[in-house]
Parts: structure tokens; sequence; C-alpha cells
């Protein structure tokens, strides 16, 4: 009798064990990762309650956040699906995006932002009534015209509560900001430098050339289409931030 009762303690420490696991393993019904993001604070890169975060992590909870604030703003609702987050980072964390995004493929939608032309190439098409699916046509991902890494779009800068002025100075007319504006927040040059002293294959923000072609619009904050100043010299594939 001892040893029955002795059994069946171990019977139940062993299935007790097994349900504690498999409810550990399981994903959530809903498919989405489990990420904590209670404030918009936490899906700012800086915050340092989100040092320990993965770069996917953090963009899920910037996706979130976005999402509650941005709702019916068409033009910014376009802008971070084109971005890639709703393909890279939405689905795979079964975040459901606006109805704002989701129509994103309507006629207008590049017009929203594009609407005189300002920002385009002067031999660019019209794109006012195109969808997104006519400028695929043209820019297709993974070749030379596609879009992806042409916008800075990870939406620190807003989830920080800065403003288009901030760093265009003035928003009505904005032009490229000058690297002393990007420096005020992430300078000094020497320690973003140290900051990224692991990126591969080499790092960003240490130029052998000098400060002359240390300016941060090389390759952030490209509204508009850039030379590549470093395919002038070097033959590899690169690609923007």
């Amino acid at each position: 009798m001892k040893q029955a009762s002795i059994g069946q303690v171990a019977a139940l420490v062993f299935w007790a064990a097994a349900a504690i696991w498999a409810s550990a393993a399981a994903p959530p019904a809903s498919g989405a990762q489990d990420i904590a993001c209670s404030t918009l604070e936490t899906a700012v890169s800086q915050d340092p309650a989100s040092e320990n975060m993965s770069s996917v992590e953090r963009s899920i909870c910037q996706l979130q956040a976005l999402n509650a604030a941005f709702g019916e703003d068409r033009r910014h609702a376009l802008l971070f699906q084109s971005s890639g987050y709703l393909r890279d980072v939405g689905r795979a964390a079964g975040i459901k995006t606006s109805a704002t995004v989701a129509d994103a493929v309507t006629p207008s939608a590049c017009g929203a932002c594009h609407v005189d032309g300002a920002v385009l190439p002067d031999a660019h098409p019209p794109v006012e009534g195109m969808t997104m699916n006519g400028c695929r046509d043209c820019h297709v991902p993974g070749t030379p015209l596609a879009l992806e890494g042409r916008l800075h779009l990870d939406h620190t800068h807003y989830l920080s509560g800065l403003e288009c002025a901030t760093c265009h100075e003035n928003a009505e007319a904005p032009e490229e900001p000058e690297t002393r504006v990007c420096l005020d927040c992430h300078g000094p040059l020497e320690a973003l430098g140290a900051r990224s002293a692991d990126a591969s294959p080499t790092n960003p923000h240490s130029s052998p050339h000098g400060a002359p072609f240390a300016e941060c619009s090389l390759c952030h904050l490209q509204h508009a289409p850039q030379e590549n100043y470093c395919a002038s010299c070097h033959n590899f594939k690169f690609t923007f931030p």
C-alpha cells in the first residue's frame, strides 16, 4: 500500500510537470508573440525598458503603438506599411493592422503624399490614382528600384515625441537635416561610432574618408533618391539602412 502511494505521488508529479511544460511550450492561441508593450515609451529604442528587447520585439511594440496612435491617418499608416512592418513584423507577430493600412492598395494611395511630384524625379510617371501594386510594377522588391530602405521609418523619433520641425526646421519646405542637427541627439560622432563598432562588415559611423563623408543624410532619411557615393569607388553590394 505504501509503495502504491509513492507511485501515485510520482505519477501526479509527472503529470503536473508535463502540464506545466506543455503550457509553457504552447504558442499563444492567436499566434502572436507575448511581448510586453504597456506604454509608447517601451517601444523607443533609447528607453532603458527596451534594452533587452530584440529588434523584432521592439518593432512589434512600435507597430502596436502606431496602430493606436495613427488610427485613420491614412498617410502615415501607408508609410509604415511600406516600410516593411506589416510584411516582416505584423504578420509574424499575429498583429491585426488597422483598416486604413489593409486598404492601402486603393487608388490614390501613393498620391496621398506624392500629390505634386515634389519628392519624385522629374521624369517620374504621375502617381495620382495609382495603387501600391501599380508602384510595384516598376519598384519590384529585390531589384535596384525597390522602395525598401529609402525611408527611415522605424518611427523612433515620432514615438519619442519629436515633431517634423525638430529635425527639418521648416516643416512646410523641409530639407535634409544637417548632420549637426542629428548629432544634437545622437552625437558626438566619436561616441556614435563607438556604439556601432561591432557592425558588420564595417562600422558605418566611422568613415576612413573623414568628416566630409560622414553626413547622416547620405544613408538615412532618404525621402528622395540620392547618389550612391560608396559605389563610385567600392564594388560591393550595399543596402541602405
